[in-house]
């Protein structure tokens, strides 16, 4: 018997898995939404002899519940690729198709590039 892994949800967003039966699996937003941070400063630069209003924006990881064993994590892309390179708990959204006028996905991309279905 394979190990499975419990999914929790870290994005505002039902995510909805065709399981290898062609069944269809509905994982609801946990009520915590891992978002990466923003910080945006505002300057002006000297452009083509112009004054111009430009914005720098850093993102920075996002607070993400700790690994537990047997427990992965839904995020958002960005939420992944900003997290720590240690987190092999993270799954992104990946291969999704349209089906009865919803978007679902069939696998998942991992951390570092695998794929997880």
């Amino acid at each position: 018997m394979k190990a499975t892994s419990s999914l929790i949800n870290l994005t505002s967003h039902h995510v909805h898995l065709v399981g290898s039966h062609r069944e269809q699996i509905i994982i609801k937003p946990s009520g915590y939404v891992a978002r990466c941070t923003i910080s945006e400063t505002f300057t002006d630069e000297w452009m083509h002899n112009q004054p111009v209003k430009t914005k720098r924006v850093v993102y920075g990881s996002a607070p993400l519940p700790p690994m537990i064993p047997g427990i992965r994590y839904i995020v958002s892309a960005m939420t992944a690729m900003y997290a720590d390179d240690s987190r092999t708990d993270l799954l992104v959204p990946s291969g999704v198709v349209e089906r009865n006028g919803s978007k679902q996905a069939y696998s998942f991309a991992v951390q570092g590039g695998e794929q997880y279905a």
